[in-house]
């Protein structure tokens, strides 16, 4: 299981001891389930002001209710996607 992420009240990196990590796509919340080792030259940010969101065994989302707990993202190396994955069309044609 991908655990949750987050940043404590300090601002150092928690491991949730039992959600599993989450991701957001634009208003949807779901298991983050495509997860690649972090790359070179990537940096884990903050997110003051947002609340740290995680996927029970149940497939609930939950947030953390750690008083001061924020979320964290992934700022990946410039061109990392464009290099590594390759884009589709709507129609599954691959872009090259």
């Amino acid at each position: 299981m991908n655990r949750l992420l987050y940043a404590g009240q300090n601002g150092r990196l928690q491991e949730h001891r039992s959600l599993q990590a989450a991701a957001r796509s634009g208003w949807d919340v779901g298991v983050a389930d495509r997860l690649i080792p972090l790359p070179a030259g990537s940096s884990l940010v903050h997110l003051p002001g947002r609340i740290p969101l995680g996927q029970s065994a149940a497939g609930a989302t939950v947030a953390v209710e750690e008083s001061g707990a924020m979320a964290l993202a992934a700022v990946l190396p410039p061109g990392y996607l464009r290099t590594w994955l390759p884009a589709y069309l709507d129609d599954g044609r691959r872009l090259d």
